[in-house]
């Protein structure tokens, strides 16, 4: 008499297992990537955030007669001041921080999920740009100036937003540029 069983043997169902086992170990370094697609994302964020602010920062500035200044600084009741540079949110502590909408300091004790460091060497007639630069907090340990991270430990980590300022060599203005680097994150 012949019997029918349905259903995997142990032998079967074992050798699924394995190959299971074995697709999961080819992939996992595919997915084990999320948090590097995360973290770039989010610095794209950031980089779109300090786009939006510079220009509305400008419009502001343009507003308020700054285009074709070097240097103006508000202060109104309201807020305790903002720093333009030729009209566009100046790289300061009272520039771009100002305008820009992040959780973050150059404090790296402040604990905020964003530090940032600020590249300038604002003098007449200069063409270098001035800049800053922001990244997360926790890839930043700012050995050398701690807490204060410097531009070029940010930029070590190869996962951060820059935002600069180009003056024009005849002093008759600047434009902005916002770019990111994301290979480090």
């Amino acid at each position: 008499m012949k019997q029918n069983t349905k259903g995997f043997t142990l032998i079967e169902l074992v050798v699924v297992i394995v190959i299971l086992g074995i697709l999961a170990v080819v992939a996992a370094p595919k997915f084990l990537n999320l948090q590097h697609d995360a973290r770039a994302s989010v610095i794209e964020g950031v980089a779109a955030s300090l786009q939006n602010a510079s220009e509305i920062g400008h419009g502001k500035g343009i507003l308020e007669g700054f285009e074709h200044k070097q240097w103006a600084d508000t202060d109104t009741e309201d807020e305790d001041g903002r720093q333009y540079h030729y009209g566009f949110p100046a790289v300061k502590t009272k520039g771009m921080p100002k305008f820009v909408d992040l959780d973050a300091d150059y404090n790296l004790t402040k604990g905020t999920e964003f530090t940032w460091a600020v590249y300038d060497n604002y003098s007449p007639g200069y063409t270098v740009p001035v800049y800053m630069v922001y990244t997360f907090s926790d890839l930043v340990s700012a050995e050398k100036h701690y807490p204060y991270p410097t531009t070029a430990e940010i930029e070590a980590t190869k996962c951060y937003a820059r935002y600069e300022i180009h003056a024009f060599a005849d002093s008759s203005g600047a434009e902005t540029k916002v770019f990111t680097e994301t290979s480090g994150c």
